[in-house]
């Protein structure tokens, strides 16, 4: 009998309980007894029963139903305290692992035994409520053989210059598989507390890239990041939750420095410099420099647009006097970023539908909605594709 999981896998609900079977399908087919399934429902509206129907009784799935609506931060939290198992993955109800996501992770975790944090590259699904705003893409995957150690500092740093995004940083959510002694350490440097922003998944990952040194960079996805009409919410629904939430359960707010207006523009720098400023243990004055540099550029470029003050900038990207004066350098640098950045874009997207297999790597995307009806349809058809390929590099 295992007396401890080896990897938890924590799934948040808020009004998203219709996403969660096909989220567990693949864990419910599992043969594998060695993990555990943690279910939260944060709210009063979804059922117990409605979401045991999915479970079957498999003793491997442990649902918890919250008496109160907790901040999406502190019910991520609770929901982490639950988990016993030696690796923790958070996900979406609208997430899903991929079939080869065990055998990977065992595979690596045996390869890279003195790292605590492996980070995967994102795939894609796009579900049929967003077409409003994402349009007709519905599925996007892409991966190849290299599988590095990478300076967590470094990744940090290409993502405030804009040579990255925030996602291509380890978190604990959806693309990270992390280790609970970095989550045990982590809360003893933040008084108890792990998170200590309203944006829980940026927040762990500028967290971690200061925290732990390196991280297993896999350039191929374990899982596939869902997109619905309920993850969209966040934007909006994190600035309204201390007013539904009782104040218990509503310790966070955004930074003093940062408005509700300008945080609400949905700039990444924006919310990489209200991440920061909220981690209780100090970080690097160049690290502070450079972003709040960025957030400058950013908010000087939509300052007409967004009907901004230069006193609101200033107040929002924390410089100081004799800081102002490496503006100029930091919007020249960060402009021709941009421009190399958006050039890289067009070259890798340029088509709306296209496939590339080879023995190192694999691409597709597609705007086929009837092939793809749900997340499960995609992550068969990834098993399908790219199993042999995948199971190759790992041997």
């Amino acid at each position: 009998m295992i007396t401890q999981p080896k990897y938890s896998i924590i799934i948040p609900i808020r009004h998203s309980a219709e996403y969660l079977p096909y989220n567990l399908i693949p864990l419910i087919e599992s043969n594998r007894q060695d993990f555990e399934v943690i279910i939260v429902v944060n709210d009063l509206i979804t059922t117990s029963s409605e979401v045991l129907l999915s479970l079957k009784l498999d003793r491997r799935f442990k649902l918890i139903q919250n008496e109160v609506e907790l901040q999406m931060s502190l019910n991520y939290e609770r929901a982490i305290s639950y988990a016993t198992g030696e690796w923790i993955l958070l996900l979406g109800a609208d997430d899903s692992i991929l079939n080869w996501f065990f055998s990977v992770a065992d595979n690596f975790i045996s390869r890279f035994p003195s790292n605590r944090v492996f980070r995967w590259r994102r795939a894609y699904y796009f579900w049929n409520n967003v077409s409003d705003i994402y349009g007709q893409r519905v599925f996007e995957i892409c991966g190849t053989s290299k599988v590095r150690k990478k300076r967590s500092i470094s990744r940090l740093y290409k993502t405030i210059l804009g040579m990255g995004t925030m996602f291509d940083m380890p978190q604990i959510y959806t693309c990270s598989l992390v280790h609970r002694e970095v989550i045990l350490e982590l809360k003893s440097r933040g008084d108890g507390n792990l998170y200590h922003s309203i944006i829980p998944d940026i927040y762990t990952s500028v967290l971690m890239t200061l925290h732990e040194k390196y991280f297993v960079d896999i350039d191929f996805p374990l899982t596939i990041v869902g997109t619905s009409g309920k993850s969209m919410s966040r934007n909006s629904r994190i600035y309204q939750e201390h007013q539904i939430t009782p104040e218990l359960h509503s310790r966070l707010s955004l930074h003093p420095s940062i408005s509700e207006k300008i945080h609400s523009m949905e700039v990444e720098s924006i919310y990489l410099a209200e991440c920061l400023r909220q981690i209780p243990f100090r970080s690097s004055f160049h690290i502070k420099l450079i972003i709040n540099l960025r957030v400058a550029f950013d908010l000087l470029f939509q300052k007409k647009a967004e009907n901004l003050e230069f006193s609101q900038i200033l107040k929002t990207s924390a410089l100081q006097n004799k800081e102002i004066f490496f503006l100029p350098l930091a919007v020249f640098v960060f402009q021709s970023c941009g421009v190399f950045g958006s050039i890289l874009n067009r070259v890798l997207y340029r088509t709306k539908s296209r496939q590339k297999v080879s023995h190192k790597s694999f691409f597709y995307t597609t705007n086929e909605r009837t092939r793809f009806v749900n997340i499960n349809d995609a992550a068969e058809y990834v098993e399908e594709e790219y199993s042999k390929i995948v199971r190759s590099w790992i041997r």
